[in-house]
């Protein structure tokens, strides 16, 4: 668990940094989804590479191996993200509940959570905003997350034209999933989600603009 507590200064820094504008009913509390940054990914793995290579110095050539591999996967990752946002800085995407803050500051689109990163609902009045502005920016779809109650999000399914779209928050994985998937593969199936919810909005402003 060392590279949790290493990165848990960086954790808080990316929550303090969006106490001023969290998007309608964000109530505070620590984002733990540093996994899906593949930038942090990658110190993560040169951290285990050269904790596993100083304390077993024999098989350090294939440590050295495999973090080499991963590297280059998650150097793939990053740049897929990079092509796939470059057009869409301060676009929305809404999502079931508020996972992508890394993504987000990282390569600059809104994350637009229906409920917080406590997995809050909102209050009707919130809910109301959120349907609106949906509506009102032409939200073409929600990402989902399969382990995220998605009640109130079929909800405001229900009450715009947004459709379902699937997001892998990895914070559990599904039977199917823990047979043949791995990072590099949900996240490539994120990364083309990501894109589809990106691909057709307009530009929507900052909630602390309003």
């Amino acid at each position: 668990h060392g590279e949790h507590e290493e990165h848990g200064e960086e954790g808080h820094k990316h929550s303090e940094a969006h106490d001023e504008h969290e998007h309608h009913h964000h109530h505070g509390g620590y984002d733990p989804h540093v996994w899906l940054d593949p930038q942090l990914d990658k110190k993560f793995v040169s951290a285990i590479r050269d904790d596993l290579s100083k304390r077993d110095p024999k098989h350090k050539a294939e440590y050295d191996k495999n973090a080499d591999k991963v590297l280059k996967d998650l150097d793939s990752i990053d740049k897929e993200l990079k092509d796939v946002t470059k057009d869409h800085q301060g676009h929305a995407v809404f999502i079931s509940h508020e996972s992508l803050g890394y993504l987000a500051d990282r390569y600059g689109f809104v994350q637009k959570g229906v409920q917080s990163l406590n997995a809050e609902d909102p209050s009707q009045k919130e809910l109301t905003e959120i349907v609106k502005e949906i509506n009102e920016t032409g939200a073409k779809y929600i990402l989902y997350e399969e382990n995220v109650a998605n009640k109130v999000t079929d909800t405001i399914r229900k009450e715009t034209d947004a459709k379902p779209l699937k997001f892998n928050n990895m914070e559990a994985v599904s039977k199917d999933q823990a047979k043949d998937a791995t990072y590099q593969s949900l996240m490539k199936e994120n990364v083309k989600n990501i894109e589809k919810a990106l691909n057709d909005k307009i530009k929507v402003e900052d909630d602390k603009a309003a």
